[in-house]
C-alpha cells in the first residue's frame, strides 16, 4: 500500500534545489537555450564552444540545482524567472 510519508519524501527528494549555488551568466545562457529546445550540438554552435564543454556546463548546472532532468531544470528556470514562457 502507498504510504503518504514515503510518497512525500520521495517527491521532495526529486524537487529541484531552489537555494542552489548561484549560477554564472554562461550557465544561465545555456539554461535559456535548453529551455528553447536546443540540443547540446546546437548550443555549442551558437556559443562557439565544443559539445564536450556544453556537456560539462550541463553537468555543473545539474549538480548546482539538483535537477536531474531537463523538465525539472526548465521548471526551475521558469519559476525563478530565468526564462520566459
Amino acid at each position: 500500500m502507498f504510504s503518504p510519508a514515503l510518497g512525500e519524501s520521495t517527491y521532495r527528494d526529486k524537487r529541484p534545489n531552489e537555494s542552489a549555488a548561484p549560477l554564472t551568466a554562461r550557465e544561465l545562457e545555456i539554461i535559456k537555450l535548453v529551455a528553447d529546445g536546443k540540443s547540446y550540438r546546437e548550443i555549442a554552435i551558437i556559443l562557439g564552444l565544443s559539445v564536450k564543454t556544453i556537456d560539462c556546463y550541463s553537468q555543473r548546472i545539474k549538480m548546482k540545482t539538483q535537477c536531474h532532468s531537463v523538465a525539472l531544470l526548465v521548471r526551475l528556470a521558469i519559476k525563478n524567472g530565468w526564462v520566459e514562457l
